[in-house]
């Protein structure tokens, strides 16, 4: 805990420009009461965060900080990220990641089980299998 020249604490102060990580770490070092005043401050805009992590920037935006992290690495990237919004490519695959297809191709028999509880056997069948039947 900070304190100023008084002697009282001054740990409610984050500095008026300060980074996504130095307000968490700040943050962990406060009381509710100093982090509900730290908060208000941010809110009324008398504290500039610079840089918020990807869990700060995720729950501004209520979104999943994988999410954030997968849009990070093609974010420069403007025809990938433009196949991403069209439908074109799912966000997984674009940054690198493992499609469904993928994933269920390297399955145990158990995770196709647990997929099929999950969605249902009509949802399998009329939705995976019936339309490659009818080609």
């Amino acid at each position: 805990m900070y304190r100023n020249g008084n002697g009282g604490s001054t740990a409610h102060f984050v500095p008026p420009s300060a980074s996504g990580y130095a307000i968490a770490r700040h943050a962990g070092e406060q009381s509710p009461l100093e982090r509900a005043f730290s908060a208000a401050r941010l809110w009324r805009g008398q504290v500039q965060l610079t840089k918020p992590t990807a869990i700060q920037s995720a729950a501004i935006f209520g979104v999943c900080p994988a999410y954030v992290r997968l849009a990070a690495s093609i974010v420069d990237n403007p025809s990938t990220v433009q196949a991403v919004l069209s439908g074109r490519l799912s966000l997984v695959v674009a940054a690198g990641g493992e499609s469904l297809p993928d994933h269920f191709a390297r399955a145990s028999v158990q995770e196709w089980q647990e997929t099929a509880k999950t969605v249902g056997p009509v949802v399998l069948w009329d939705e995976m299998i019936e339309p490659l039947l009818v080609d």
